[in-house]
């Protein structure tokens, strides 16, 4: 009987002692605890690293009210959408890229009235502009050679080279529910209600090659952010992945080894914030005759710029990194160039943008300018004072911070013709000349014409 009572105390005991774990157990669940496994307790490597993965996605949510281009411009076109949400635009036409139902070559300096109830408007340099209305539909005119305004579905090289012949001089309803879109070079992507990334257009081309997508197409999803440029795009994922694709000569896409990329790359992690081309949704110039050349140029940034979770700023791509022999556009030389592939720290998103001028000189009605980027990259503009005409051009990339007593222009005066030449002095002691002639009515291309040592 004794015997009995005593194995049956001991089951009670054993009962409670299991009850008493699991209630521990439940309640350390509860409270956020979680039980340590064998694995856990010996540091599993591939525990901790999926734990610190979840531990650091970031869930980006961006108001891109913040991020609407309502004055935007150059000194070839201008955009400005008022208070009550009017569209006008002024600047160059020949595409019919002002939406007033014709096409010219004269410079309309006023403002020309485009459409109402206009919230973003974005515009390329090939002569092409889209905008986004408050019922979030997309509008575009102007150069329609590239398929960029979904108007002629046999893309060639005769209509990418000769868009004056395919024109849309009126806006032209493009896609709905949109609520972002940006203008690449001959291309268009936008940002959908869902967070889906749509494009058409042609994406890229060169020497008679060319990628083209005629149709919109969907190319992404989980978008909270996407942007433009002469370049390459980006679009900003709600995990903070960052994707790219376009034109990667410089290594700009963050991708190595790849002149062109198709559609979109995961190029980084942890970035709340993405730029290409262009760093300035805005600008508060109001007058199209105060842009300058080479403050307000989106083809001078051939770079991808993120901002990440912890404050910093990285790029890649165009005049940071170390010097490489490339193969140029064609393939057919060889030439030098500054670029990475790879992310690199830079101080802040305006590091690409700040300008020092080296250099003016003037002779007769003629007149030359040197700056230098702070990305590095020597700039050269030839032009008239009375504005009969300008040019500009790219004279050397240089991971050198010029001074003024670095160049030198020297003016040559002949029967028919002035000629240019600016010559720079770089530490290593060597010269490099660049020569262009001035001519009735405008200015010849630049010519480099030697480096030499000293």
């Amino acid at each position: 009987m004794e015997k009995k009572i005593l194995i049956l105390v001991v089951s009670i005991v054993f009962a409670l002692a299991v009850m008493l774990g699991l209630i521990c157990l439940i309640s350390k669940e509860q409270e956020g605890e979680q039980p340590v496994s064998r694995t856990d307790a010996a540091g599993d490597e591939n525990s901790a690293e999926q734990s610190d993965e979840q531990e650091v996605q970031l869930q980006i949510d961006i108001d891109l009210r913040d991020y609407y281009s309502t004055n935007i411009g150059s000194s070839t076109q201008m955009y400005h959408i008022d208070e009550d949400g009017t569209l006008w635009g002024c600047g160059s036409n020949q595409y019919g890229q002002l939406g007033i139902g014709s096409t010219d070559y004269e410079f309309h300096q006023e403002m020309e009235r485009i459409a109402e109830d206009v919230i973003h408007v974005d515009y390329s340099e090939r002569g092409f502009a889209v905008f986004i209305t408050g019922d979030h539909k997309l509008y575009g005119m102007g150069n329609a050679g590239s398929g960029a305004l979904l108007e002629h579905a046999d893309i060639t090289v005769d209509s990418l080279k000769n868009g004056e012949h395919y024109t849309i001089n009126s806006p032209r309803l493009l896609f709905e529910n949109v609520v972002y879109a940006n203008c690449g070079q001959n291309d268009v992507v936008c940002l959908l209600e869902d967070g889906s990334v749509w494009t058409w257009g042609t994406v890229w081309w060169y020497n008679f090659q060319f990628y083209a997508v005629p149709e919109p197409k969907k190319i992404l999803e989980n978008a909270v952010f996407i942007t433009g440029g002469w370049y390459n795009h980006a679009a900003l994922t709600g995990d903070g992945s960052v994707y790219t694709w376009g034109y990667n000569y410089a290594g700009n896409c963050g991708i190595a080894d790849q002149n062109y990329i198709s559609m979109p790359v995961k190029a980084a992690t942890h970035a709340v914030m993405v730029w290409t081309g262009k760093t300035e949704f805005n600008t508060e110039i109001t007058d199209i005759t105060e842009f300058d050349y080479f403050e307000h140029d989106s083809m001078d940034v051939e770079d991808t710029i993120i901002l990440k979770e912890d404050g910093t700023y990285w790029a890649c791509g165009a005049t940071i990194g170390e010097e490489k022999i490339l193969q140029d556009y064609f393939e057919t030389y060889q030439i030098t160039r500054i670029c990475t592939s790879s992310f690199v720290q830079i101080p802040d998103e305006k590091y690409f943008n700040e300008m020092r001028e080296l250099a003016v000189s003037e002779k007769g009605d003629y007149q030359i300018r040197v700056v230098q980027r702070g990305n590095r990259r020597l700039r050269v503009s030839a032009e008239s004072k009375s504005g009969s005409f300008k040019t500009a051009g790219i004279l050397q990339e240089t991971i050198e911070e010029m001074k003024p007593e670095d160049i030198e222009i020297i003016w040559t005066e002949g029967e028919n013709l002035m000629t240019a030449e600016v010559r720079i002095a770089k530490r290593d002691k060597s010269i490099f000349d660049y020569k262009t002639n001035f001519m009735q009515g405008g200015a010849g291309d630049w010519e480099k014409c030697g480096g030499y040592d000293q």
